[in-house]
């Protein structure tokens, strides 16, 4: 009666034992490849996914090689002559729109939870059971002034830096490979007090500053903090004083004494703000009582220095920031945007080995500043946000944004950032 209801032969053990153990393991082999079926299908539509969204990428790429290539039309009207709705705006907008795209494409795909093109949160992403082991070198090479150089431009330190990687699998080994990687490190501020210029007495030292364009002054012993000075009238200016000549030599300012018929370098400034040129450096019209010339110049860190020169024993003082700490006149300035060397890659952002660090340096110390991608809830206590090579400061981020804060006009910048393909900058 139990075969007849079941359609079975064998319906229980005393039926049949070894045709039932047959039987079974026939079931479980069935059971065990439509799962392996499944499982097949499974990452099928995974690869499927991954594959839809790199199709994509691609085209959004295509896209922004499309406008690059139509920017380059010669009959388009650019910001020069039209400011707010030249060709070269418009294009320049959509391809902006359009690496937003690229960053949410990326940040978002995902299959079941897992995300299939970013691996920004450890654990979240979907990897081969691999082994790695690195072997990273770096050398820094110093470089001439390492902080500001033009309008809120960061100088950046040149490094070269070599990761060795071997990868292994269970399967086979992956032969050793060596790559260069650019990391780049460097100090910035947007505050920079610049080109310096002494008044016909000699008593007060006037400059440009990026606070607001306006023209600054402040005493030259150093009694009292920058003021806003349009009236004094800056002297002639003056590169060569008695036996003493100010020279630039590569990217130092050199403090050269007449020998005879030649000029000897008796000191070299290596924290000379270049981008000011023959501008950023001038003696003073004339000694003072005791024999002494001074002469200022602007340095990287975008602050004025002194030096004073005792022509009678011919000792030269170490430069003194005419700068002080408590100076916060008119902060923040205007601009609040750095310009980096190069262009960032954005990964890991936040995380202990982000691809880009910033940090606020106060007489605090410093402070790591949250980077914005623009998704997602603001960060309340400032942030940043990149657009290519520029760095744009907001709130609490930027120097002086509260006026009851320690933040004063000598505060900068510190900055470490990977270019190119590599692992992240430590």
């Amino acid at each position: 009666m139990g075969k007849l209801s079941s359609g079975k032969r064998i319906t229980s053990a005393a039926v049949d034992a070894s045709g039932l153990a047959i039987s079974e393991k026939l079931r479980a082999l069935q059971r065990g490849s439509r799962q392996a079926l499944q499982n097949v299908q499974d990452a099928q539509s995974l690869v499927q996914t991954a594959d839809a969204a790199m199709q994509e990428l691609t085209d959004v790429v295509q896209r922004i090689r499309e406008l690059t290539i139509q920017a380059m039309n010669g009959t388009n009207t650019d910001v020069q002559s039209d400011p707010n709705s030249a060709d070269t705006l418009i294009v320049q907008n959509e391809i902006d729109e359009l690496k937003k795209n690229l960053r949410d494409i990326v940040h978002n795909t995902e299959f079941n939870t897992h995300k299939l093109l970013t691996n920004t949160v450890s654990g979240e992403y979907v990897f081969a059971d691999r082994y790695v082991t690195v072997d990273r070198s770096a050398l820094t090479v110093p470089a001439g002034g390492n902080a500001v150089s033009g309008s809120n431009t960061a100088k950046i330190e040149p490094s070269s830096y070599t990761k060795q990687a071997k990868v292994g699998s269970n399967s086979r080994i992956v032969e050793e490979v060596t790559a260069s990687y650019p990391p780049a490190s460097g100090k910035a501020t947007t505050v920079m007090d610049q080109m310096p210029r002494w008044s016909a007495d000699g008593e007060t030292i006037v400059f440009q500053s990026t606070r607001d364009g306006q023209q600054y002054s402040v005493p030259a012993d150093g009694s009292a903090d920058p003021r806003i000075d349009a009236d004094t009238v800056a002297a002639d200016t003056r590169k060569e004083a008695g036996d003493y000549r100010l020279e630039m030599f590569n990217s130092s300012l050199q403090l050269q004494k007449r020998s005879g018929s030649d000029w000897t370098a008796v000191r070299s400034y290596s924290n000379y703000n270049t981008a000011d040129g023959l501008h950023g450096y001038n003696f003073a019209p004339s000694a003072d009582s005791e024999g002494k010339l001074s002469f200022a110049f602007s340095d990287s860190d975008g602050n004025i220095s002194k030096v004073v020169i005792n022509t009678q024993n011919g000792s030269v003082s170490a430069p003194v920031s005419m700068i002080p700490n408590t100076d916060k006149l008119n902060l923040p300035p205007v601009n609040n945007t750095v310009s980096l060397g190069g262009t960032p890659d954005l990964y890991r952002m936040n995380e202990v080995d982000a691809s880009l660090v910033l940090h606020k340096v106060t007489d605090s110390g410093p402070q790591q500043l949250t980077y914005w991608d623009g998704t997602g809830t603001r960060p309340e206590n400032g942030y940043y946000t990149v657009n290519g090579s520029q760095i744009t400061l907001h709130e609490h981020a930027k120097i002086g944004f509260d006026p009851n804060s320690e933040d004063d006009a000598q505060d900068y910048y510190t900055f470490q950032f990977i270019r190119g393909s590599g692992a992240a900058f430590h």
